[in-house]
Formats: structure tokens, C-alpha cells, sequence
């Protein structure tokens, strides 16, 4: 489905209720905005311009291919977290982080390019000293600066402060010789379990793949989105854990990886929102993966 007009809103989405987008290209000359939700607002196979999101809690992307000026923009309060997805700067950084919150795996940031002779390109991410930024996935998953003109030089990440953490799988690349981050942010480098999965029709199987450290236990988890529930130090819960109805798990061999598929009740509304959450770890020492919602389409 396609829409346009001047932007795609969605606005107020109170407590305990969700809105979900799926298979949409929304060409809005003004962007897509997320502003003011309570609840749960989770985005799969999406295309937009510029996406704002501003005081919202729980926003979930996947595979959502975002081109803007910047592509996503993270303010007031937000946490979104984005698996698989593809932000672009248009002559602007790609990702910038004010007071919120960012969780980033499996997909690709890329700054802008150079607009003149002379003037550097575009980092990737600008965070905030109030900013909280997890970049995590495999070796597939890149944060690259623009392309310039030397002698200019760009970092992949700009930070006045704030806290980064991230995967060493993760490639930060910067350009004519710069530091691959700029700025004084708490910096964590370590394994971050990292989950990626795609939903499929009622009757079908939903997809999903867990990325962990080789002798790892990994555990899988699935129920209705919950709302979000701070663990620490394990990290935070998007499960209704009550409702948890699905969870199989496996030592992690060799390939770092573990895929299952989840068959799908024939009879469920399409629209229906499933979150899929991996826990894993050694032993006891356990670490909570970024939370998928995906939809049932």
C-alpha cells in the first residue's frame, strides 16, 4: 500500500493499546511522525522519508528504509528500536539521538555525502550527553560516514556525551583518516545478543534468527508486546511475561547463530502483533537481545 499527502502522523496512542504498520510506502513530503504515544507503535516493511519520533516509549522498526534530512530523528523521551533497517542521510547525518534512546542492530546507517568541493561528508549517528545508543548485529551491519572530498574527513559517530554501547561485530567506518567516533561518550564495547525475525500470515511460520557468542546458551521468547519493563542488568523487557506462550532455546555453535520458525495459529487477526525476545548468555551471566515485534499480515 502506498500513501501520500504532506506527512504521515501517528499521534496519542494511549496506554495499553497499539498501532502497527505493515507492508506501506509512505512518500509524505514532510516525513512520518511518531509523537506522543503511550503505547506501542511497531512498523514492518516500511518505506518513508524523514521519520521523527518524540516522546514514545516503545517503537519498533523493521526493515524500514528510511531517506531524509536526517533519515530518523530520536527526541523527548523515545526509545525505538530498529533491526534490519536502512537510514540514509539526504546532505544531513543519517541518525540523530536528543534525549532518548536508540537501539540499532542488523541493518545500515550512512551519513550524507559531501554537497561541495572542500566540505566534509556526513557522519552516520549524532548522539546527545542525554542519549543512550546500542549498536549491535553482525559483521553485515555497518555505520559509515558519507563520501567527501580529501583532504576533508568525517566520523562514523559524532557525540557530545551520553552513553554508547557497542558489538565489535559492528563496523564503524569513517572517512579521510578520522576517528570512527568523535566525542566523549561512555563507551562499552562487548558482545551485545542481538535478534532478528520476520512475520509471515496466520497459518504460517514467523522467522527468526539469534546472534550470540559460540557455547552460549540462547533462548527465544514469545508472547503478545508488552509494555516495556526495565531488568537490570540484564537489560529491558518488551515481553508480557505472563503471557509468554513460545520459548525454545540451544547452545550456540560455531556459526554464532541460532534460527527457528514458529507456526502460527490459522485463526489469528491479521495485524496481530507477536514479540520475539532472546535471552542468553553463560551460565547465569545473562544478557536480553533487542525485542522484534513483528505482524501478522
Amino acid at each position: 500500500m502506498s500513501l501520500y499527502g504532506s506527512s504521515f502522523e501517528v499521534r496519542g496512542i494511549p496506554a495499553g493499546r497499539t498501532f502497527t504498520v505493515k507492508n506501506v510506502n509512505a512518500s509524505a513530503p514532510a516525513g512520518c511522525k511518531v509523537f506522543t504515544n503511550a503505547g506501542g507503535v511497531y512498523f514492518e516493511d516500511v518505506t518513508t522519508t524523514s521519520l521523527h519520533v518524540s516522546g514514545s516509549a516503545q517503537v519498533s522498526l523493521v526493515r524500514v528504509d528510511v531517506w531524509g534530512t536526517p533519515a530518523l530523528r530520536v527526541w523527548a523521551g523515545s526509545h525505538v528500536v530498529a533491526t534490519q533497517c536502512t537510514f540514509s542521510g539526504n546532505g544531513a547525518h543519517a541518525v540523530e539521538v536528543l534525549g532518548a534512546r536508540l537501539t540499532f542492530t542488523f541493518g545500515a546507517l550512512r551519513g550524507g555525502d559531501s554537497t561541495a568541493v572542500g566540505s566534509p561528508p556526513y557522519e552516520a549517528l549524532r548522539m546527545d550527553t542525554t542519549s543512550s545508543v546500542t549498536l549491535a548485529g553482525d559483521d553485515t551491519t555497518t555505520v559509515s560516514c558519507g563520501l567527501g572530498y580529501y583532504p576533508s574527513s568525517a566520523p562514523a559517530v559524532v557525540t557530545t556525551g551520553g552513553t554508547l554501547t557497542l558489538d565489535p561485530r559492528v563496523h564503524l567506518i569513517a572517512f579521510g583518516g578520522a576517528q570512527r567516533i568523535a566525542g566523549p561518550a561512555l563507551l562499552t564495547l562487548r558482545d551485545v545478543p542481538a535478534l532478528q525475525a520476520t512475520g509471515m500470515w496466520p497459518g504460517n511460520y514467523v522467522t527468526a534468527e539469534a546472534l550470540a557468542r559460540p557455547g552460549d546458551l540462547a533462548v527465544v521468547l514469545v508472547s503478545v508486546p508488552g509494555a516495556p519493563l526495565p531488568a537490570p542488568p540484564f537489560g529491558e523487557v518488551w515481553l508480557d511475561v505472563p503471557g509468554i506462550f513460545f520459548a525454545t532455546g540451544a547452545v550456540v555453535g560455531a556459526t554464532s547463530r541460532f534460527a527457528l520458525a514458529l507456526a502460527t495459529d490459522p485463526g489469528l487477526p491479521l495485524g496481530k502483533a507477536l514479540c520475539l525476545q532472546a535471552v542468553s548468555g553463560p551460565g547465569l551471566d545473562l544478557r536480553l537481545s533487542n525485542p522484534v515485534v513483528v505482524l501478522l499480515h
